[in-house]
C-alpha cells in the first residue's frame, strides 16, 4: 500500500493556539538524571602513573573469602566412591 495517497491533515495555522500540555505527576527532571558511574578500583605502579586493576591483578581476596573455598566439590566425591 502507498501512504502517499492518504491525505494528511493540513499544517495549523500560525494564529493557531497549541492544545495545552498534559500535567502527570511524574517528576522527569528525577527521571532523566542519570546516576554516576563508581570507577574501577586500580592501584598506580610507577611515577608515571600506569594503573593496575585490583580485580585482575589478583590483589584482591575473590575465591578465598567464597564460603566452599577448600572443600572438595561434590562431582569429585561422587566420582572417588565409583
Amino acid at each position: 500500500t502507498c501512504t502517499c495517497t492518504v491525505r494528511k491533515p493540513p499544517v495549523p495555522k500560525r494564529t493557531d493556539n497549541p492544545p495545552m500540555e498534559i500535567h502527570t505527576k511524574k517528576d522527569f527532571s528525577q527521571t532523566t538524571v542519570a546516576v554516576p558511574v563508581k570507577p574501577t578500583p586500580a592501584s598506580v605502579d610507577s611515577r608515571k602513573g600506569d594503573k593496575q586493576l585490583l580485580e585482575q591483578s589478583g590483589l584482591v581476596p575473590k575465591y578465598v573469602l567464597k564460603q566452599d573455598y577448600g572443600e572438595v566439590p561434590a562431582y569429585l566425591q561422587k566420582r572417588r566412591e565409583e
